[in-house]
């Protein structure tokens, strides 16, 4: 019976222990649900370059709001909203540039309930205008968006919407290869100074070379009365037809331009009708502008690897369509080698039978920066050709220490060196909220710890972010420190097991009170439980003596309780996981290295980027 009863305790001392376990890792890893959301129009995808873009405008006129939608999981209180200046571009903004012409974004909002914002462009000056759109509640959950505009004395806006608009350019419909479409108008205006020698031509978006025909446009000028002068707040009209000299898609630029260097653009597009038809991955809400997002990517740093988007692929004919061929990457005049898209995986075959769909992803593998286009063209035997056009902005950024700090520094072994360095951004990394990991250098001296902080690093466009790195070396008395944090790292010999040494700041053996403030439950609850069971063994065993008179195994008993509790003052001393090396001392040598920097989205997503900042540390005898 006692035996039994002795058994039973065991099981629940743990089953105790591995719930708290349990418990205590559960929250330390619990992840935190954003309480607000924003979306950016259009719905799918990202507005084009770093911002959501609207059309040129005349300053001191307002445009269409553009609607941004804001979700709220859960529960929210005291919500607003505001327009301030994007961190960086403070010289592009003033009050009014942007005008929040409806609001529901206010007071309390129930789970799930939801808000809008609407916006309109309203440029107080000529030239680039930027802002920040910010939603907030009490409780500290902030969401934004970066919003540009150019002012300008020229602008184009375009018909009614067409009913064929899959990008953010004013897209005809799918027309047959050489035959006209209907013609659809375009209006011109100018600001209170008027124009002279206004013209207007048509030309290739740039980057997009491959999708317009220079010497046969596909797309032509039919009518115009944009010729000559304009008076204040005129206008004058363009009309433009569609007639697609080969197929896949097309596209143009409508420019207009005057005498005193005024210029203004809108896109256009159209699809050839054909056997193969995209389908699938088409961005919603248009915008009839000149900020083109055919099936945009989010900005990302030179050299990165976005994630990817996946595009369906459908045979609207009647017929089997034979050899397919999907290409591993993009062509256009300036992402050619290597591609600025590449595709990742297909499930598309040579054969696509009628009325099939198949599928290919795309990622976005920036080769330089600026705005970047490609097309991925799909071919298959009979010479049918359907195009996707994609573009992203690509953003940069270095690493380097400040401008007085050195290269090489200089510490005995036992001592601590810092270096100070900084991340510099350019004028768009940063603009989405991005940030910056590190990962210290891989081959730290024997018996050294590295730290950086702040990690991660919020990134402000265009301006320096400082940051540390705090290098820990080791005497022939105390062994450095083995830190925790997210952005650390330790040399030879300081293996996971040296966790169980002095928290930073301490030295000396370790406690059950100083392995409980560093966060190691799981081996302070197995000191705690092997305590345990060494009493109730020995309580017992007692009341087993007594009842039957058993000295033997009293004594038997009562050894086990001593080598418990030696064991346990072991384990209190920090003895059971070995001792230090005999040499603990980091040895005199100077280490060329090298830590790696790491860009983030602002949801704390790697964009695979990383850049390099080589450091000296030499270390001397104590």
């Amino acid at each position: 019976m006692q035996k039994r009863l002795a058994v039973g305790a065991t099981l629940v001392v743990l089953l105790v222990t591995w719930f708290m376990a349990r418990r205590h890792a559960r929250v330390a890893h619990a992840a935190n649900t954003p309480n607000l959301t924003l979306a950016v129009p259009p719905v799918a995808g990202c507005a084009l370059g770093p911002a959501f873009t609207f059309c040129d405008q005349i300053p001191g006129t307002q445009s269409s709001a553009a609607k941004f939608v804001v979700g709220n999981p859960s529960a929210v209180t005291n919500v607003s909203a505001s327009l301030a200046a994007i961190p960086g571009l403070s010289a592009n903004f003033a009050a009014g540039d942007f005008t929040i012409v409806s609001n529901t974004c206010t007071g309390s909002l129930n789970a799930s309930q939801g808000c809008n914002v609407f916006v309109a462009f309203s440029p107080t000056t000529s030239g680039l205008r930027a802002a920040a759109l910010t939603v907030k509640d009490a409780g500290g959950d902030s969401v934004s968006a970066n919003i540009v505009g150019t002012g300008k004395n020229l602008t184009l806006a375009p018909a009614a919407s067409s009913p064929c608009l899959p990008d953010n350019a004013f897209t005809y419909c799918a027309q047959a290869i050489g035959s006209a479409s209907s013609a659809n108008v375009f209006t011109l205006t100018t600001g209170a100074s008027g124009a002279a020698g206004v013209n207007v031509a048509l030309g290739a978006i740039p980057g997009l070379e491959s999708e317009f025909n220079e010497s046969q446009s596909d797309f032509t000028i039919d009518v115009t009365t944009c010729t000559g002068a304009l008076p204040p707040n005129g206008s004058c009209t363009i009309s433009v037809q569609f007639t697609p000299k080969a197929a896949g898609f097309r596209t143009a630029a409508l420019t207009a331009t005057d005498s005193n260097g005024d210029l203004t653009a809108i896109y256009l597009a159209g699809q050839t009708s054909g056997p193969m038809q995209f389908v699938g991955a088409i961005v919603g809400s248009p915008l009839t502008c000149a900020a083109v997002n055919f099936f945009g990517f989010c900005n990302e740093p030179s050299g990165g690897i976005s994630t990817a988007n996946t595009y369906t692929l459908r045979n609207t004919s009647g017929a089997q369509i034979t050899g397919l061929t999907i290409p591993t990457g993009s062509t256009t005049a300036n992402s050619s080698t290597p591609p600025d898209f590449t595709v990742k995986s297909t499930t598309c075959t040579s054969n696509l039978d009628a009325g099939s769909d198949c599928t290919f992803s795309v990622e976005f593998t920036p080769t330089a920066t600026g705005l970047r286009q490609g097309a991925i063209a799909v071919s298959d035997a009979s010479g049918d050709i359907a195009a996707v056009n994609l573009a992203g902005f690509s953003d940069d950024y270095n690493l380097a220490l400040t401008n007085s700090q050195p290269l090489e520094v200089t510490v005995a072994a036992g001592g601590t060196a810092t270096i100070n360095a900084q991340v510099i951004p350019d004028n768009v990394l940063g603009m989405n909220g991005e940030q910056m990991t590190f990962v210290c250098p891989t081959n730290l001296p024997t018996n050294t710890s590295c730290e950086i902080t702040p990690c991660p690093a919020a990134l402000t466009p265009g301006t320096p972010t400082t940051f540390s790195i705090k290098f820990v070396t080791s005497s022939a008395t105390s062994v450095a420190p083995v830190p925790t944090s997210r952005c650390s790292g330790y040399g030879p010999q300081m293996t996971p097991a040296a966790l169980v040494r002095p928290g930073p700041g301490t030295h000396g053996p370790i406690s059950p009170l100083s392995l409980a403030r560093s966060g190691h439950f799981p081996a302070l609850w197995m000191l705690v439980v092997f305590l345990g069971l060494a009493i109730l063994v020995a309580r017992l065993g007692t009341r087993w003596d007594v009842g039957q008179g058993r000295r033997p195994l009293r004594r038997r008993l009562g050894l086990a309780l001593g080598c418990a509790a030696a064991t346990a003052l072991t384990l209190a001393a920090g003895c059971h996981h070995g001792a230090a090396p005999a040499t603990p001392a980091t040895p005199p040598a100077t280490t060329d290295m090298e830590l790696q920097g790491n860009a983030l989205d602002a949801q704390g997503n790697p964009l695979d980027a990383s850049r390099s900042l080589r450091v000296i540390l030499t270390v001397t005898a104590q």
